[in-house]
């Protein structure tokens, strides 16, 4: 994760990365590569005529394929839908895919909902549209350019995810209500601190209704076994209302 040290130490963290930088994500792996080839270059020529050591060189190499190990996957499907911008790009999509698709190799369901050909609701025809004529549909321009807003720093999703994974292994039957009023219980205690007696109503009259015994509201009375059972077990569109 991003800067997960610091945030876990509880500092502000100001990064370039955060938020919604995945079209930005290949260039600027080719221009670090590039500047690591360069550097690597140089240092040749250094160790060549005596003026650098060998293990400046060395260093370099290693960084160049440490680095290239660990992004090769952003120039791979389907990451490569976020580079999506045109005639060139379309076209290389669609290879990709087939060659995936004819080498009998697993194909992400990304790829798949863009370039597949079985599929009756791929976009298959807007991908090959664009790839011939670099006309846009709406549609595709419509996905594409929601795959572009994927956050690359995850840590506030990850944050959560670790926070429910606890919870639920210290109290193994837990419900949505339960979850969301402990992962914010701090926040709401801090609230009622400041926001006054009907805050703590407001937040009474939800609170009662995280477990079956807090609820005030009666079972019924006279139904048939089919429309008791959503009222007991809390499905269908009953679950919807009065939770």
């Amino acid at each position: 994760m991003c800067h997960e040290a610091e945030r876990l130490a509880g500092r502000l963290v100001a990064c370039h990365w955060c938020g919604c930088r995945a079209p930005q994500l290949a260039a600027k792996c080719t221009e670090v590569e590039g500047e690591l080839r360069s550097a690597r270059d140089n240092a040749s020529a250094g160790a060549a005529s005596g003026e650098m050591s060998l293990d400046v060189q060395q260093v370099y190499t290693t960084m160049l394929s440490l680095f290239g190990l660990k992004f090769h996957w952003v120039y791979q499907l389907p990451f490569t839908v976020w580079t999506l911008d045109g005639k060139e790009a379309a076209r290389k999509f669609i290879a990709a895919h087939d060659a995936q698709v004819d080498a009998g190799e697993p194909v992400h369901r990304v790829s798949a909902f863009l370039a597949g050909k079985e599929e009756p609701w791929s976009m298959r025809d807007d991908l090959e549209n664009l790839a011939r004529t670099g006309h846009w549909t709406d549609r595709l321009f419509t996905e594409v350019q929601a795959y572009k807003l994927c956050p690359l720093d995850e840590t506030w999703i990850e944050s959560v995810h670790r926070d429910l994974s606890r919870i639920s292994t210290r109290v193994p039957s837990t419900s949505v209500p339960f979850l969301a009023a402990t992962l914010r219980l701090q926040q709401n205690f801090s609230d009622l601190d400041k926001r006054g007696h009907y805050y703590a109503e407001r937040l009474e009259h939800w609170w009662s209704r995280i477990s079956a015994i807090g609820r005030v509201f009666p079972p019924p009375q006279c139904c048939r076994e089919a429309q008791e059972v959503p009222h007991l077990r809390r499905h269908s569109e009953v679950c919807l209302s009065q939770w």
